[in-house]
């Protein structure tokens, strides 16, 4: 997801009035918490995961309640939510939408270590711009030893680092020996921040992980019990209750299609893990042998025998079924699934796929073909279509621009978008059609 870096300080100032009166319902409804890191920098927390770290023994229903109210407050929509962690957007029409993902945590620990006490945490905490957040020298040690744990110390992470050990007024040496850092890699940890020289932490990382890992394992069993229980459950929620998402994208040659769908699987600002491409089913001579697709040409070729478009339908029918669990597993995994061609072309243009046989065999594909959470129609007027691509004769163009119209105005969860403007304006589209769908499917 984007980072908004460059923000001015009138927008820094805004984020931090809608975080404050957001989390302002947790204290209403008396639900302790405390954001993790990220806070001394707003422009962390817009984009990122936010982790919160709240009691042991409080419910998901309460969480959810302080969720829902806290977005009334901040005038926030719940984009997604699954279990604890859920994905909020800015409601203002007039600014681009920003994005936060809240992640509750029971523990600030990583899974399987103990390195971090969460009843002294949530003891110690302070107020910062509203905001309850950790003592500095315990939020210092925490979040270091995490990074080195997990051996991921990116310049985001660093500049991080640097920021909580000016907090602690340069007392992070003691800060780390007090959390149970052995005191050799502490020094050399305090060192490294102290003097910069984050080319020597390099050198150690994967060995000052090792350590740290072994030193801070957690040995109990009921709490690897837990972890594991935890971590079962979670999947199932993802899988019962995915948070990806499906979305088609139709139109004529020319429309824009592929720029569109290039430019949004190259994106950030959405609030998805991944972005992938599907087309449509492969060419089953493709399944054997790779090689460049030539797509200059797709009408060239008459259409099959009613045998051989048989068979075909046959082989697409296998791939629509298949196509449920394929796609069921990626949107557990928070993807967003963008599809540059899908069965439904071939209703339109059959004779780009040399189809020639009994329209049933279509209608029983189209019936069991995973239905998309979204269909999105770059549309423009065929003389436009024409200009940028001349390969289809203009009496054609006419024909598909009706039927895919046709199509589309009887489909649910459609969106028509007129790509004869510029590729700004589509892409914009595009995305407040995706975000608007994200959450009318996760309310």
């Amino acid at each position: 997801m984007k980072r908004y870096g460059g923000l001015d300080s009138a927008l820094d100032k805004h984020l931090r009035n809608l975080i404050s009166k957001f989390f302002s319902a947790f204290d209403e409804l008396k639900c302790p918490y405390c954001v993790l890191h990220g806070y001394s920098s707003f422009v962390d927390i817009v984009g990122n995961d936010i982790d919160i770290l709240v009691q042991k023994n409080q419910t998901i229903d309460a969480i959810d309640e302080a969720v829902r109210l806290g977005a009334e407050l901040a005038n926030l929509s719940i984009l997604r939510r699954s279990r604890y962690f859920y994905t909020l957007i800015t409601c203002d029409q007039n600014t681009h939408p920003l994005i936060f993902s809240l992640d509750f945590l029971k523990s600030a620990s990583l899974p399987g270590f103990d390195y971090c006490n969460e009843q002294e945490l949530l003891a110690n905490r302070h107020k910062q711009d509203g905001i309850w957040t950790p003592n500095p020298g315990q939020a210092y040690a925490c979040y270091f030893i995490r990074c080195l744990i997990k051996a991921n110390l990116n310049q985001r992470k660093k500049d991080q680092i640097t920021v909580l050990y000016r907090e602690v007024h340069k007392d992070g040496l003691n800060s780390l020996l007090n959390t149970g850092v052995p005191r050799k890699i502490a020094t050399t940890m305090d060192r490294i921040v102290q003097t910069q020289n984050w080319d020597d932490m390099e050198m150690h990382l994967a060995r000052f992980s090792e350590q740290l890992k072994r030193c801070f394992e957690d040995k109990r069993i009921e709490n690897k019990l837990r972890n594991t229980l935890d971590d079962w459950i979670n999947r199932m929620d993802r899988l019962v209750h995915p948070g990806g998402l499906s979305v088609v994208m139709l139109g004529q040659d020319g429309a824009g299609k592929s720029t569109t769908i290039d430019t949004l699987e190259n994106s950030d600002e959405l609030p998805f893990d991944r972005i992938i491409v599907w087309g449509f089913a492969p060419a089953m001579h493709r399944l054997v042998k790779k090689g460049p697709i030539r797509t200059d040409t797709p009408h060239a070729l008459p259409p099959r025998s009613t045998m051989a478009s048989l068979v075909k339908g046959v082989y697409w029918l296998l791939h629509a079924l298949l196509g449920h669990i394929k796609l069921r597993v990626e949107k557990s995994r928070n993807t967003l699934v963008l599809y540059d061609r899908h069965f439904i072309d071939v209703a339109v243009d059959p004779i780009r796929y040399r189809y020639g046989g009994p329209k049933w065999m279509l209608q029983l594909v189209a019936k069991l073909t995973p239905t998309p959470d979204l269909i999105l129609l770059l549309d423009a007027p065929p003389d436009v279509l024409h200009e940028r691509k001349p390969e289809l004769e203009l009496p054609e163009r006419h024909r598909q621009s009706k039927k895919y119209l046709e199509l589309v105005s009887g489909l649910p969860n459609s969106v028509i978008i007129d790509a004869s403007k510029n590729q700004h304006f589509v892409l914009q589209a595009v995305q407040k059609a995706i975000l608007r769908r994200l959450g009318e499917c996760k309310s």
